[in-house]
């Protein structure tokens, strides 16, 4: 898969559920028919807004089987493997593989003792060096309970197999930080997750924007995505505060 037709509007994709409390498969595929109509470019899987690390290991590989196979290639599929220790985030990943998934996504750990730079480094670097996947980043910035520092998100980014971020920090010194990096890394793909500041992102240089609420507002956020691509930076502003509006 190319992946500099990866850039654009990814959407983190919600988890339809019976009122069983099941993983709703018919929905699922019609999800990923829908998001196709909206032209998100990718799905993010099993994250926070797809209720990931409150679901079952069999409901979130049904979850990744089912849109695996209804998206036949369509789409690039990501899924969240993080979890509190190495072994952990390893096992979630190779699920992910054999069940078609084409990254695996990192944030901050749910819990973790002696939570220091060097621990929070060497956790990742081992991760990271032993995935069969390519790994993205999501970056909530202060959000979590383990806070990652600047120093260990620059480390984190310059190992080769992490190929993309969802940048939801919503904190323009780390926007700098990886702005820089991907001068030393052209490859490196950079999603703004914050719903608010689309035009903001994608004017500094970022490659698109991977939302929570991209299933119903991928559209309209793919024309900022458009307008920002042609320099039209009126256009996407407003059109930003016509997203803001609606999302409010």
């Amino acid at each position: 898969m190319n992946r500099t037709e990866w850039k654009g509007v990814w959407s983190a994709a919600p988890t339809p559920f019976t009122l069983r409390g099941e993983v709703d498969p018919v929905s699922l595929r019609r999800m990923v028919e829908h998001h196709l109509r909206l032209g998100v470019r990718g799905l993010f899987l099993c994250g926070t807004n797809g209720e990931g690390p409150w679901m079952t290991d069999a409901q979130r590989r049904m979850v990744v089987r089912t849109v695996v196979q209804a998206a036949r290639k369509r789409l690039p599929i990501a899924v969240q493997a993080t979890d509190n220790s190495a072994r952990r985030m390893l096992d979630a990943i190779r699920l992910a593989k054999e069940d078609g998934a084409d990254v695996a996504v990192l944030a901050a750990p749910y819990f973790l003792l002696n939570a220091t730079p060097e621990n929070l480094i060497a956790l990742y670097r081992e991760v990271i060096r032993k995935s069969p996947l390519p790994i993205g980043l999501y970056d909530r910035g202060n959000r979590g309970p383990v806070p990652l520092p600047d120093g260990v998100i620059r480390a984190i980014v310059q190992e080769p197999k992490v190929i993309m971020v969802k940048d939801s920090s919503a904190d323009p010194g780390r926007r700098d930080l990886y702005l820089e990096v991907r001068r030393n890394r052209p490859d490196l793909l950079l999603f703004n997750g914050d719903e608010f500041q689309c035009d903001a992102y994608l004017k500094a240089g970022y490659d698109g924007l991977l939302l929570g609420g991209g299933v119903f507002n991928g559209a309209l956020a793919a024309e900022i995505w458009k307008a920002a691509g042609q320099g039209e930076w009126e256009k996407a502003a407003r059109l930003q505060k016509r997203m803001n509006r609606m999302m409010w």
